[in-house]
């Protein structure tokens, strides 16, 4: 019989299985899914960091990425689900998430035309008022167009 127990002494977790007849496969007895303790703070920060760095470096990865690369890493293998809400966690902490970019709209609306005089900006709205697009025309880019030129950047 084996019996697996997280370090802290305090928290609940622990695995309990046994080896079957033909010594290749363990049989799972019992187990407690209830995590109570906390990783150190130092070592989150540290794999967090670890993640991000492959994130940026592996723009379009997909969950399965992030499987494999946590299996390959750290021997450990995490459910499909784990791994597609880490992606979303790390691409928000990238780039931001969709609720606080749609706040800052009218605010950006506002700056694009501050800064570009008689440019055209527009953003749409639906009917229960959910955010549907976003349109900028900068007025070197139209004067250009008018004259029959390419803008370059």
């Amino acid at each position: 019989m084996y019996f697996v127990i997280c370090k802290d002494k305090d928290c609940k977790w622990f695995v309990k299985c046994s080896k079957k007849i033909n010594e290749l496969t363990m049989k799972l007895r019992k187990y407690n899914d209830i995590y109570t303790c906390e990783a150190n703070e130092e070592n989150k920060v540290m794999q967090a960091k670890a993640l991000e760095a492959f994130a940026r470096a592996h723009p379009t990865f997909a969950p399965v990425d992030l499987f494999n690369e946590i299996y390959c890493k750290y021997g450990v293998h995490i459910s499909y689900w784990t791994a597609w809400r880490a992606r979303i966690m790390l691409l928000e902490k990238m780039h931001g998430n969709y609720e606080e970019g749609y706040m800052v709209i009218s605010e950006m609306k506002k700056q694009i035309l501050e800064r570009n005089k008689r440019s055209i900006v527009k953003w749409y709205k639906d009917s229960v008022n959910e955010f549907v697009g976003f349109f900028v025309a900068y007025k070197t880019s139209l004067d250009g167009f008018i004259v029959g030129n390419v803008v370059k950047a």
